[in-house]
């Protein structure tokens, strides 16, 4: 459905935003920002690692994504279309 509201949006002259960045790196939406999945693997990895280390199942808690778990991207291409 994106490349149909891109195409809607471009018309009208209005910004895409969204949370995926392989849209931004396409330069069909201006600007993404959304959870960064390299980092939820490291996150991941960290748990993995406490458990074959031996911690008990029930000390790990569970990761929530926070801000510095997120990333954003602009397209320079789409920016300059809008000046």
């Amino acid at each position: 459905a994106l490349p149909a509201i891109v195409f809607e949006a471009n018309r009208l002259n209005i910004p895409v935003f969204n949370a995926d960045d392989d849209a931004v790196k396409q330069h069909q939406v201006l600007a993404s920002f959304g959870v960064s999945y390299y980092q939820v693997g490291v996150n991941t990895a960290n748990l993995v690692a406490g458990l074959l280390a031996g911690d008990p199942f029930q000390s790990l808690l569970p990761i929530y994504p926070g801000l510095q778990d997120h990333k954003g991207f602009i397209s320079r291409k789409v920016a300059m279309r809008y000046g």
